[in-house]
């Protein structure tokens, strides 16, 4: 004798369940990849170095000075210097220490999206013994941060050379930094007169 143990409720119960657990891993699916599409989209958006370019090199001409305020992302005033410069008609890296006299190199950056504007830092390396700060301290190096644009040709980075006793001679290094990776560094000799 054969005995019927089904039952239609319970059979309803299980189907459902399977049905909603089908459901249920789809969804789970369905978000994993917006998630991943979005962080996708969200990483192609940020901006990327990948290099940087030397132009010129050698002495350069201040051309115009530009003073403005901008507004950063907190809505803080800040001052804001454009610089134009008149680049060298011949590189060189052999500087004469001669007041008011301005070095350095001009650099493209390499990277995408191209036109972005990233936040890239100059550092200035000064040889033995440095130079006095304004709080009287010896000091051999200087970083400053400075907005960018990737392709741009009017990027520069450089120094000018001081009307003080002792101007350090010997080579200096002006370097461009994007996060903690260097990009591009270039060595001046900077000579007495």
């Amino acid at each position: 004798m054969a005995v019927d143990v089904s039952n239609p409720d319970l059979d309803e119960a299980v189907d459902n369940r399977g049905v909603r657990s089908e459901h249920c891993l789809r969804s789970m699916m369905l978000c994993l990849l917006t998630s991943l599409l979005l962080f996708d989209q969200a990483a192609a958006q940020q901006p990327d170095v990948t290099g940087a370019k030397i132009i010129w090199y050698g002495t350069f001409q201040v051309v115009r000075t530009v003073k403005s305020q901008a507004a950063d992302s907190n809505s803080a005033a800040r001052d804001i210097k454009e610089v134009q410069i008149a680049p060298p008609k011949i590189n060189s890296d052999q500087i004469k220490i001669i007041p008011s006299t301005n070095f350095g190199f001009g650099y493209t950056l390499i990277g995408a999206p191209e036109s972005a504007i990233v936040t890239v830092k100059h550092v200035r390396k000064v040889p033995a013994p440095g130079i006095r700060d304004r709080t009287g301290q010896r000091s051999f190096s200087a970083a400053t941060e400075i907005s960018a644009r990737i392709n741009s040709t009017d990027l520069f980075v450089g120094g000018q050379i001081n009307d003080i006793p002792n101007f350090p001679p010997g080579v200096w290094t002006l370097q461009v930094w994007f996060k903690d990776k260097l990009l591009v560094e270039k060595d001046f000799t900077l000579l007495p007169q």
